[in-house]
């Protein structure tokens, strides 16, 4: 529990730290810059740099999560301490992959800007299609009412030990939602058939 809470206390500091620095930018920081980010390291720096000399530019902090050895939580710890830069594209929580591109100008805009506002009705509005849970990244999961950073780890950290969810009723294994959460889900969510 202490340990915990230590945990919990020191990542405000940081997170108070950086935004008194200002956010790394994940497009132009050096290793040097990364490495003082939570749970950089020199590996991790190295691979970032790498990812981004291979595939170009970052167009959202997401993208995070395909250097190896940044999973979800890393990436919901990195989330507020890192930027894109200036005239990146960065896509709302909620809007990322398929959904994104199913979303008509207008409405998209309309959407992201209630996502960014938050509330889980604004959050449904903007989606036009269930997540899937076998294959959402974090911020699409936190997208779902009643999802955070916290349990959208804990999905994802579960089908990853337990396997793909073969219904929306698996959700159930998960630690943090109960009945009530599950209803609440139940109609933004789906799971992909196949996934293995």
């Amino acid at each position: 529990m202490k340990r915990a809470l230590l945990g919990v206390v020191l990542l405000c500091l940081v997170a108070v730290r950086a935004s008194a620095e200002g956010a790394v930018n994940l497009n132009t920081a050096g290793e040097g810059e990364l490495i003082r980010l939570p749970g950089i390291g020199p590996v991790l720096a190295k691979r970032i740099v790498a990812y981004r000399t291979q595939s170009g530019t970052f167009r959202t902090v997401d993208e995070l999560t395909k250097v190896k050895g940044i999973g979800a939580r890393r990436l919901a710890q990195l989330r507020s301490l890192v930027t894109l830069g200036p005239g990146a594209k960065s896509v709302p929580a909620g809007l990322t992959g398929k959904t994104q591109k199913k979303v008509p100008g207008e409405v998209q805009q309309r959407g992201a800007a209630k996502v960014a506002t938050g509330g889980a009705a604004a959050r449904q509005e903007a989606r036009q299609e269930p997540v899937d849970l076998n294959t959402a990244p974090v911020d699409a999961l936190c997208a779902l009412p009643g999802v955070g950073p916290k349990t959208a780890a804990a999905i994802i950290d579960d089908r990853q030990q337990r396997g793909p969810f073969t219904s929306v009723d698996d959700l159930a294994r998960v630690k943090g939602i109960g009945p009530k959460k599950l209803e609440r889900i139940r109609p933004f969510a789906a799971v992909s058939k196949g996934v293995r």
